[in-house]
């Protein structure tokens, strides 16, 4: 068997995903969206008023539940993960950043974030004032971060790499927590679900199918210092599906976008996405990383979701 696999590896062009490899992304690409279909599934259920009952009888908070918890308890999961990997590549630039204390900063600005998007769109009105703009709460944030880590290094007297360690830290903040911070205002506004379902369906399927039409037809590349194996059949693949998929959407019922709109933001948005992957790429290139999981999934949708909700709100 592993003769066969070498023998095919051998017969591949160059640069050529070898058929495992293939089957490895179909597979993970499976249970993505069967992870996905089955929050949404969940989040819909709860939205719609079906009771979830704790031990006694007690039933967790309408707002709360209504409000996207589960699709906030998911991302912040993201953003704890992405967020440990991209202290590793501070570390492959040789800046040591904690990974769990990182993760942890981000999961609290994801979900402050959160709590002022639902608050902004009705859903809880008990937000204190100093919580009521997700904006302002991220720039807050991010500053502490600064200062925090600038103030920890002056008491323990470590000069060397102070000003990177305090840069990279707010840049995988803004970088990771804040731009997926755009979930939740997605999801808590009018928009809802389907808005959501729309952003991620249109932002993945950009990357499936660049993979796929770069991997089977290849040709020119499209950044052969950043990533080689890109290519610009990938990129109009990924943009076409991108646009297919937004058409496809937007003639469900009750869709948050028109025909004409969909296909505007398909061809928008996959390039966006594209760049978004591109970006990601040229951190771990210079880190010398090559392997992350979280990150990988979610480089597109890091760009992709604040075009989304921008997009979404000059159309509407």
């Amino acid at each position: 068997m592993q003769e066969q696999v070498t023998a095919l590896k051998q017969k591949a062009p160059a640069g050529a995903a070898p058929p495992h490899s293939v089957l490895r992304r179909t597979l993970t690409g499976v249970g993505l969206i069967a992870t996905f279909g089955t929050l949404l599934y969940l989040d819909h259920r709860f939205r719609n008023g079906v009771g979830i009952h704790l031990s006694g009888g007690l039933e967790l908070e309408d707002a709360l539940v209504k409000g996207g918890a589960i699709v906030a308890l998911a991302g912040a999961v993201l953003v704890a993960w992405a967020l440990y990997e991209y202290a590793r590549v501070a570390a492959g630039l040789g800046v040591a950043l904690s990974g769990p204390l990182l993760a942890a900063g981000g999961v609290v600005l994801f979900l402050l974030q959160w709590a002022g998007w639902l608050f902004r769109h009705g859903g809880l009105l008990i937000i204190p004032p100093w919580l009521r703009d997700p904006g302002l709460t991220a720039l807050v944030a991010l500053c502490g971060v600064s200062l925090a880590i600038l103030a920890q290094r002056a008491v323990a007297g470590r000069i060397e790499k102070s000003a990177e360690a305090a840069g990279l830290a707010v840049l995988g903040l803004l970088y990771i927590a804040v731009t997926l911070g755009f979930l939740n205002a997605i999801r808590t506004s009018s928009w809802g679900l389907k808005g959501l379902m729309t952003c991620v369906a249109v932002c993945k399927v950009t990357d499936i199918g660049a993979y796929y039409a770069g991997t089977f037809l290849r040709g020119w590349q499209l950044a052969p210092v950043v990533s080689p194996n890109k290519t610009v059949a990938g990129a109009v693949g990924g943009t076409l599906a991108a646009a297919l998929v937004g058409v496809v959407l937007s003639l469900l019922r009750g869709s948050i976008l028109t025909p004409l709109q969909g296909l505007l933001y398909g061809l928008l948005a996959g390039p966006v996405c594209i760049v978004g992957d591109l970006a990601e790429s040229v951190l771990k290139r210079q880190a010398a990383v090559k392997d992350t999981v979280v990150l990988d999934l979610v480089d597109g949708l890091l760009f992709g979701v604040p075009f989304s909700y921008f997009f979404f709100l000059a159309v509407q």
